[in-house]
């Protein structure tokens, strides 16, 4: 039996405080963004929560060698949604950009830099709609203004995505017999070539349906990859996939 999908809302490549007290945690990945051990880590996460929901908050990246990546405040970590400030850092510490999100979208002043120092854009916007921006030479001088983010792409985009997926995806027997049904959301990166990896679910429903979820996105093709200031960039993206009987 096939699955009914609703897919079409992906998300950009993820604790929280009462009143009195602020809840953080500190998390450590692999190269492939997994969580690891000390032995093992290339990366780390200290997350500052909003409250003991662990629904908002900030996370602060820092490499293994503890130089702070990138400083971003998200309305939902789990489903990566950016809201409010943020920056990010070069390899070795230095400013790389600065801005201001509303729910994933840009709102305000946008501005990165040459790892120099040297301004590379400011962009201004508003609801995430581009209002007005110049972009800059490594030494200062006016040049072709370009998109600051490029997101990855499906070929053909979210149409065939869509359609990939009501093709591929199969309703599991277990899930079928039991009327199992609902949404389960699988994370993945897209990375600077395009290849899918480190693809694993963030909410399930049982049933086998999270396995199959899974399997189907491990199957997708190779993006487009997505770009951040005109260089190839990995990206996160949540995916939710709606089993539903017919």
């Amino acid at each position: 039996m096939k699955a009914g999908i609703i897919v079409i809302t992906l998300l950009l490549t993820a604790a929280f405080s009462t009143n009195a007290q602020l809840t953080q945690e500190k998390i450590l990945y692999d190269a492939l963004d997994k969580k690891t051990d000390s032995a093992n880590c290339d990366h780390y996460s200290i997350f500052k929560y909003d409250d003991t929901t662990k629904v908002s908050g900030t996370e602060m990246k820092y490499s293994k060698d503890n130089i702070l990546l990138s400083d971003v405040h998200y309305s939902n970590i789990e489903h990566h949604k950016r809201f409010g400030k943020a920056i990010y850092y070069f390899a070795d510490g230095s400013l790389h950009a600065s801005m201001n999100y509303n729910e994933n979208g840009f709102n305000g002043e946008l501005t990165s830099y040459y790892k120099s120092g040297q301004l590379l854009r400011r962009d201004s916007f508003a609801d995430d709609k581009f209002i007005t921006g110049r972009c800059f030479t490594a030494e200062g001088k006016d040049t072709t203004h370009f998109d600051y983010e490029i997101m990855p792409q499906f070929p053909g985009g979210e149409d065939k995505l869509l359609r990939y997926i009501m093709k591929n995806l199969h309703y599991p027997h277990e899930a079928a017999e039991n009327g199992i049904m609902g949404r389960v959301y699988v994370t993945f990166n897209v990375t600077k070539t395009g290849e899918i990896e480190n693809v694993k679910t963030i909410r399930n429903i049982g049933g086998g349906c999270d396995e199959e979820a899974i399997r189907v996105v491990k199957n997708m093709p190779a993006w487009s990859p997505g770009y951040q200031d005109g260089v190839p960039v990995k990206v996160q993206f949540v995916l939710p996939i709606n089993f539903s009987l017919r």
